[in-house]
């Protein structure tokens, strides 16, 4: 129970940062997936929403999108969240013919 209070608590805060006047139930879903994303090692994505910033609703949309991929696959499928060695790959400059 102290967990999941601890995820509405972050839910509230991340609520609070926008214009959206949230209701309950879009507190505690969001707590709940803030919570999937975790248990899936993927903090890097809550720890972006949490920071907010101009781009809060586009960070919003990630997590969305990312909790449906989590739903829709078997939870052995690894979902990496913008992992450097992809950064790494797309700064190599690519072969000219």
């Amino acid at each position: 129970m102290h967990e999941e209070t601890n995820w509405i608590n972050i839910a509230t805060m991340i609520f609070e940062g926008t214009k959206w006047d949230a209701s309950d139930d879009e507190i505690k879903l969001l707590a709940q997936r803030l919570l999937v994303l975790e248990d899936r090692g993927l903090s890097k994505l809550n720890k972006r929403l949490m920071e907010g910033g101009k781009k809060i609703w586009d960070t919003f949309a990630e997590h969305n999108f990312c909790n449906e991929l989590i739903q829709h696959n078997l939870s052995t499928t690894p979902i990496l969240y913008e992992q450097m060695s992809w950064k790494a790959k797309l700064s190599i400059d690519l072969p000219t013919s």
